[in-house]
């Protein structure tokens, strides 16, 4: 418990909920919302559209860099001292590196759920009702094919940011394996995982156009790695690619630190 008071009082913490809530903010005072032009039709619709409306697709880039920046530091800081040694001494090297690596995934996507949560709360306070008439939650948070349940739409939002969020962490430690500098390697991973999703959308393209598929070709559109944060395609659809992203990014963590003696060799010489 007091490692987890510690965190959320640390400012990674609480610099990325900030960071957050003024992506919020700007979309409530964009939009003249929170009541200014008429309430919100129903609590969903509050929860998507302060989130992800208007700013949001600034938000999903700069979350990015958020995961990585919330989640990243005190192992990092493990990796590059002598806690490392220290640690495997007395614990298993692969429970050591499996607990601090869980750790960060779930350091990584808490802002995001303390400001989501805090969201739907206030949403459900506001605007107590039943869904809106024309199914407007629906329509806005575009639930499409199988899931048009909003309950079971929020709780698959969430376990997409969380492998997202996870995957990203992933690439962040990779890049503190080659480059053994935390800041570097954030900026490194934030420009990979735009340029992966530029890649892969390129990839959706092309592929289909091989083969002469039209099937394929209407199944990919649409897709990019930023639906794995903000769906704007079946929310089901937008759960593959999160997956495969990060058991792709968990394959190369587990391969770059595998090895006990090569970690602790790499990291051997650095200095915080």
């Amino acid at each position: 418990m007091k490692k987890v008071l510690s965190y959320l009082k640390s400012k990674e913490f609480i610099i990325s909920v900030l960071i957050i809530l003024g992506f919020v903010l700007w979309n409530c005072i964009d939009a003249k919302r929170m009541g200014l032009i008429g309430p919100f039709n129903d609590k969903f619709g509050f929860w998507y559209d302060t989130l992800f409306s208007g700013h949001g697709e600034y938000l999903v880039i700069m979350l990015i860099f958020i995961f990585g920046f919330a989640s990243s530091k005190r192992l990092y800081q493990e990796l590059t001292s002598s806690v490392l040694k220290n640690s495997i001494i007395r614990t298993d090297y692969k429970k050591y590196i499996k607990k601090r690596i869980i750790t960060a995934y779930l350091k990584a996507v808490s802002p995001l759920y303390l400001v989501s949560i805090g969201l739907l709360i206030y949403g459900a306070i506001r605007y107590p009702g039943p869904l809106a008439v024309g199914n407007y939650s629906y329509g806005l948070m575009l639930m499409r094919g199988v899931i048009t349940n909003p309950y079971i739409y929020v709780i698959i939002t969430h376990i997409d940011w969380l492998l997202y969020a996870s995957a990203v962490v992933n690439i962040v430690f990779i890049f503190i394996y080659l480059t053994k500098k935390l800041y570097v390697s954030l900026i490194a991973s934030f420009l990979f995982v735009i340029f992966f999703d530029i890649f892969t959308q390129l990839l959706t393209v092309i592929i289909p156009d091989i083969l002469g598929s039209e099937t394929l070709k209407s199944a990919l559109r649409g897709y990019n790695l930023y639906s794995c944060i903000s769906s704007d395609i079946d929310i089901l659809w937008s759960f593959i690619p999160a997956i495969l992203f990060f058991i792709l990014t968990s394959i190369i963590f587990y391969f770059v630190y595998k090895n006990k003696e090569s970690t602790v060799l790499n990291f051997e010489n650095i200095e915080n």
